[in-house]
């Protein structure tokens, strides 16, 4: 939405962001709120830019979409070797973790034990500002910005399986 008079003007929007990954139980989820406002009084001019979001995602850490290290599931796949099955004959996830083996560890195991593990981030970016027409040609302004960022990641950790 946006919108003005010779006084004033306005801007608001929104937006959903919902991909899902590549690799099993993975996903980003961003919801965004933005408004934009400017007055005019006289000599004065003041406004706001302000942006709000908030993420959801599992998959976005080293356990389950890194390849920064040995901890990441694409070197467990390029580690894990062609002969282990997915499955042992107990049903179970199988490892290559044995003398003469690779050091590979089942990645769907770890993508599906690691399914639940959401992080939900949030961001405040914005600036107020204020100008004074002082004459033709010289404006003073002040302004205040922030950015506000916190995150929380939840859940256990199964690494090595």
């Amino acid at each position: 939405m946006s919108g003005g008079s010779a006084n004033g003007k306005y801007y608001l929007s929104g937006s959903y962001i919902d991909n899902k990954g590549t690799m099993l139980h993975n996903y980003f989820k961003r919801y965004t709120l933005r408004a934009n406002t400017e007055f005019n009084a006289g000599r004065f001019t003041f406004g706001e830019n302000v942006s709000i979001s908030r993420i959801n995602s599992v998959g976005q850490d080293g356990i389950s979409g890194g390849n920064q290290d040995e901890q990441g599931i694409m070197t467990w796949v390029t580690l894990l070797n062609p002969l282990t099955p997915v499955y042992d004959v107990g049903g179970n996830y199988a490892s290559d973790k044995a003398p003469g083996m690779s050091n590979g560890s089942n990645p769907l195991a770890a993508l599906d034990r690691n399914q639940n593990n959401e992080g939900t981030f949030y961001r405040i970016l914005g600036n107020v500002y204020a100008d004074l027409k002082i004459f033709e040609g010289l404006t003073a302004r002040t302004s205040l910005g922030v950015d506000f960022y916190q995150n929380y990641t939840g859940g256990v950790r199964f690494s090595n399986l």
